[in-house]
């Protein structure tokens, strides 16, 4: 079984955005594992940015501090 982590991530992407206003956390989904696993924005909780793979690996270099799954 599966754990659902969609309430999970809901909170995280809140606290992210709204509980650090002066540098708030970033949330991406890769357009290509997005279209892979037949999923479509609406299906994702919200203020969730699609970005193409160039910029995920932008974003990796740039930044020292990932989640990602």
């Amino acid at each position: 079984n599966w754990l659902a982590l969609s309430g999970t991530l809901e909170e995280i992407v809140a606290r992210g955005l709204y509980e650090n206003k002066d540098a708030p956390a970033e949330f991406y989904v890769e357009k290509e594992s997005l279209l892979k696993r037949g999923l479509d924005q609406e299906q994702l909780v919200e203020d969730l940015e699609l970005i193409d793979h160039q910029k995920v690996s932008e974003l990796m270099a740039a930044n020292r501090l990932q989640l990602v799954f």
